[in-house]
Protein backbone atom coordinates (compact mmCIF):
# COMPACT_ATOMS: atom_id res chain seq x y z
CA UNK A 1 0.00 0.00 0.00
CA UNK A 2 1.08 3.57 -0.67
CA UNK A 3 -0.16 5.94 1.98
CA UNK A 4 0.82 8.82 4.17
CA UNK A 5 1.33 8.58 7.93
CA UNK A 6 -0.01 12.13 8.20
CA UNK A 7 -3.36 10.83 6.89
CA UNK A 8 -5.06 8.32 9.21
CA UNK A 9 -7.73 7.58 6.58
CA UNK A 10 -5.06 6.32 4.16
CA UNK A 11 -3.71 4.03 6.89
CA UNK A 12 -7.18 2.72 7.62
CA UNK A 13 -7.48 1.46 4.03
CA UNK A 14 -5.19 -1.41 5.06
CA UNK A 15 -7.54 -4.26 5.93
CA UNK A 16 -5.24 -7.25 6.46
CA UNK A 17 -4.46 -8.56 9.93
CA UNK A 18 -1.18 -7.00 11.09
CA UNK A 19 0.84 -8.29 14.04
CA UNK A 20 3.67 -5.78 14.06
CA UNK A 21 4.35 -2.34 12.58
CA UNK A 22 7.86 -1.09 11.89
CA UNK A 23 7.52 2.69 11.98
CA UNK A 24 10.36 4.29 10.02
CA UNK A 25 8.50 7.23 8.45
CA UNK A 26 10.06 10.54 9.50
CA UNK A 27 11.66 13.77 8.42
CA UNK A 28 15.14 12.86 9.58
CA UNK A 29 17.52 15.76 9.05
CA UNK A 30 18.08 18.68 11.42
CA UNK A 31 18.28 21.32 8.67
CA UNK A 32 15.25 19.98 6.78
CA UNK A 33 13.15 20.00 9.98
CA UNK A 34 14.32 23.49 10.96
CA UNK A 35 13.32 24.80 7.53
CA UNK A 36 9.97 22.96 7.42
CA UNK A 37 8.64 23.20 10.98
CA UNK A 38 4.99 22.37 10.28
CA UNK A 39 5.82 19.42 8.05
CA UNK A 40 8.32 18.08 10.60
CA UNK A 41 5.70 18.20 13.35
CA UNK A 42 2.97 16.70 11.14
CA UNK A 43 5.19 13.89 9.87
CA UNK A 44 7.11 13.04 13.02
CA UNK A 45 4.47 13.60 15.72
CA UNK A 46 1.06 13.49 14.03
CA UNK A 47 2.26 10.64 11.81
CA UNK A 48 3.36 8.66 14.86
CA UNK A 49 0.04 9.32 16.62
CA UNK A 50 -1.79 8.10 13.49
CA UNK A 51 0.26 4.88 13.53
CA UNK A 52 -0.65 4.41 17.19
CA UNK A 53 -4.33 5.11 16.48
CA UNK A 54 -4.20 2.51 13.72
CA UNK A 55 -2.53 0.10 16.16
CA UNK A 56 -5.32 0.56 18.72
CA UNK A 57 -8.22 0.38 16.26
CA UNK A 58 -6.83 -2.73 14.55
CA UNK A 59 -5.48 -4.39 17.71
CA UNK A 60 -1.93 -4.58 16.36
CA UNK A 61 0.24 -6.21 19.02
CA UNK A 62 3.40 -4.14 18.65
CA UNK A 63 4.83 -0.99 17.08
CA UNK A 64 8.59 -0.80 16.63
CA UNK A 65 9.65 2.83 16.31
CA UNK A 66 13.09 3.91 15.17
CA UNK A 67 14.48 6.97 16.91
CA UNK A 68 17.71 8.91 17.30
CA UNK A 69 20.24 9.95 19.90
CA UNK A 70 19.03 13.49 19.17
CA UNK A 71 15.80 12.63 21.06
CA UNK A 72 17.67 12.54 24.39
CA UNK A 73 17.77 16.05 25.92
CA UNK A 74 16.96 17.49 22.47
CA UNK A 75 18.36 20.81 21.28
CA UNK A 76 16.77 20.96 17.83
CA UNK A 77 13.31 20.50 16.32
CA UNK A 78 14.15 17.10 14.85
CA UNK A 79 15.24 15.79 18.25
CA UNK A 80 12.22 17.33 19.97
CA UNK A 81 9.74 15.75 17.55
CA UNK A 82 11.40 12.36 17.97
CA UNK A 83 11.41 12.75 21.76
CA UNK A 84 7.66 13.45 21.78
CA UNK A 85 7.10 10.50 19.44
CA UNK A 86 9.11 8.21 21.72
CA UNK A 87 6.86 9.19 24.63
CA UNK A 88 3.73 8.49 22.58
CA UNK A 89 4.98 5.07 21.43
CA UNK A 90 6.01 4.00 24.93
CA UNK A 91 2.52 4.63 26.34
CA UNK A 92 1.76 1.11 25.08
CA UNK A 93 3.86 -1.34 27.14
CA UNK A 94 4.19 -3.77 24.22
CA UNK A 95 5.82 -1.20 21.96
CA UNK A 96 9.51 -0.69 21.33
CA UNK A 97 11.62 2.41 20.71
CA UNK A 98 14.94 1.66 18.99
CA UNK A 99 17.22 4.64 19.66
CA UNK A 100 20.57 4.73 17.91
CA UNK A 101 23.10 7.14 16.46
CA UNK A 102 24.46 7.83 12.98
CA UNK A 103 24.14 4.94 10.54
CA UNK A 104 27.09 4.42 8.23
CA UNK A 105 25.83 4.35 4.67
CA UNK A 106 22.55 6.14 5.37
CA UNK A 107 21.48 9.17 3.37
CA UNK A 108 22.86 12.38 4.86
CA UNK A 109 25.59 10.66 6.88
CA UNK A 110 28.52 12.98 7.59
CA UNK A 111 30.90 10.40 6.13
CA UNK A 112 29.45 11.08 2.67
CA UNK A 113 29.96 14.82 3.12
CA UNK A 114 33.58 14.18 4.09
CA UNK A 115 34.15 11.91 1.09
CA UNK A 116 32.60 14.45 -1.27
CA UNK A 117 34.59 17.47 -0.07
CA UNK A 118 37.80 15.44 0.12
CA UNK A 119 37.35 14.33 -3.50
CA UNK A 120 36.37 17.74 -4.84
CA UNK A 121 38.24 20.19 -2.62
CA UNK A 122 40.84 18.16 -0.67
CA UNK A 123 39.20 19.64 2.39
CA UNK A 124 37.01 18.62 5.35
CA UNK A 125 34.62 21.04 7.06
CA UNK A 126 34.19 20.40 10.79
CA UNK A 127 32.14 22.37 13.29
CA UNK A 128 34.32 21.51 16.29
CA UNK A 129 37.37 19.23 16.68
CA UNK A 130 36.10 17.92 20.03
CA UNK A 131 32.76 16.76 18.63
CA UNK A 132 31.93 13.07 19.08
CA UNK A 133 29.22 10.94 17.51
CA UNK A 134 27.87 7.42 17.92
CA UNK A 135 28.02 5.24 14.82
CA UNK A 136 26.48 1.95 13.80
CA UNK A 137 26.75 -0.03 10.55
CA UNK A 138 23.62 -0.43 8.41
CA UNK A 139 23.60 -4.20 8.88
CA UNK A 140 23.95 -3.86 12.66
CA UNK A 141 21.15 -1.28 12.80
CA UNK A 142 18.85 -3.52 10.74
CA UNK A 143 19.58 -6.56 12.91
CA UNK A 144 19.05 -4.49 16.06
CA UNK A 145 15.61 -3.39 14.88
CA UNK A 146 14.61 -6.94 13.89
CA UNK A 147 15.87 -8.34 17.23
CA UNK A 148 13.75 -5.76 19.05
CA UNK A 149 10.58 -7.59 17.93
CA UNK A 150 10.95 -9.85 20.97
CA UNK A 151 11.43 -6.92 23.39
CA UNK A 152 9.57 -3.86 24.63
CA UNK A 153 10.38 -0.40 25.97
CA UNK A 154 13.40 1.70 25.07
CA UNK A 155 16.22 -0.25 23.39
CA UNK A 156 19.70 1.15 22.71
CA UNK A 157 22.36 -0.90 20.92
CA UNK A 158 26.06 -0.96 21.71
CA UNK A 159 27.73 1.58 19.44
CA UNK A 160 31.15 3.05 18.91
CA UNK A 161 31.70 6.66 19.91
CA UNK A 162 34.08 8.39 17.52
CA UNK A 163 35.47 11.89 17.50
CA UNK A 164 34.87 13.74 14.26
CA UNK A 165 38.58 14.20 13.45
CA UNK A 166 39.16 10.43 13.54
CA UNK A 167 36.23 9.99 11.18
CA UNK A 168 37.63 12.59 8.78
CA UNK A 169 41.02 10.84 8.83
CA UNK A 170 39.33 7.52 8.07
CA UNK A 171 37.54 9.07 5.07
CA UNK A 172 40.83 10.48 3.75
CA UNK A 173 42.55 7.12 4.25
CA UNK A 174 39.71 5.36 2.40
CA UNK A 175 40.24 7.71 -0.58
CA UNK A 176 44.05 7.39 -0.25
CA UNK A 177 44.35 11.16 0.14
CA UNK A 178 47.41 12.03 2.20
CA UNK A 179 47.26 15.81 2.09
CA UNK A 180 44.08 17.75 2.87
CA UNK A 181 42.91 20.74 4.89
CA UNK A 182 40.59 20.74 7.87
CA UNK A 183 38.48 23.89 8.15
CA UNK A 184 36.71 24.60 11.45
CA UNK A 185 33.40 26.31 10.69
CA UNK A 186 32.09 26.61 14.27
CA UNK A 187 29.28 24.98 16.21
CA UNK A 188 25.72 25.31 15.04
CA UNK A 189 23.43 26.35 17.87
CA UNK A 190 21.29 23.25 17.66
CA UNK A 191 23.89 20.50 17.90
CA UNK A 192 25.63 18.90 20.85
CA UNK A 193 29.38 18.65 21.25
CA UNK A 194 29.15 15.28 22.98
CA UNK A 195 26.25 13.03 22.01
CA UNK A 196 24.32 11.25 24.75
CA UNK A 197 22.05 8.22 24.55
Amino acid sequence: YIGDVKDLDSLMEIKERIDCIFHFAAMKHVDVCNNNINEAIKTNITGTQNILNFQKINMVEKVIFTSTDKAFRPLNLYGKTKSVSESLVLQNQNNVVCRYGNVFGSRGSVIYKFLETLKNEKKVYITNKSMTRYYIRKESAANFVIDSMSKNGLQIPEMQSTDIITLAKAAAKFLKIKSYDIEIIGNRGDEKLIKEL
